[in-house]
């Protein structure tokens, strides 16, 4: 490739105010159906699953049969790290998460019956970086 062509591409690429290039990164979401294989409307109900308890999963299933709203918790977790970028980030929103809305309840507390938040920050962790690049030191800016 040419310097002249080089130079183009490089200034249509986005900058923040300190002039460091912007990358698009995947979000969790976007993650997940890549590496799944599914679209973006099942990407909840795949998650959920992926991060259940294992040996809760057939009671779990017949439970959201019996009840869609069961899990509403867990969807609205799920909801919530869907845009996040970097494991860091996702991890922080879950903290957030949990503090507001602590477990409780004998199906989810004592039996178990849901989303098992190690079980989502492993996933997290398999497909998303752990944080942003601009977070981290840089050889160009120092920082």
């Amino acid at each position: 490739m040419e310097l002249a062509s080089l130079r183009v591409s490089f200034e249509r690429m986005p900058a923040d105010g300190w002039g460091r290039i912007i990358t698009k990164m995947k979000t969790f979401r976007q993650a997940c159906c890549e590496k799944f294989g599914i679209s973006p409307e099942a990407f909840e109900e795949e998650v959920l699953w992926r991060c259940f308890y294992p040996k809760a999963v057939p009671l779990g299933k017949l439970l959201r049969r019996l009840n869609r709203h069961c899990f509403d918790s867990d969807f609205e977790l799920i909801r919530q790290i869907a845009d996040c970028t970097t494991a860091s980030e996702m991890r922080a929103e879950m903290n957030e998460f949990r503090y507001h809305r602590p477990i409780f309840g004998f199906r989810r507390k004592v039996l178990r019956i849901r989303l098992s938040g190690q079980r989502l920050v492993n996933l997290g962790t398999k497909l998303l970086p752990e944080k942003n690049q601009e977070e981290g030191d840089s050889p160009v800016t120092g920082g």
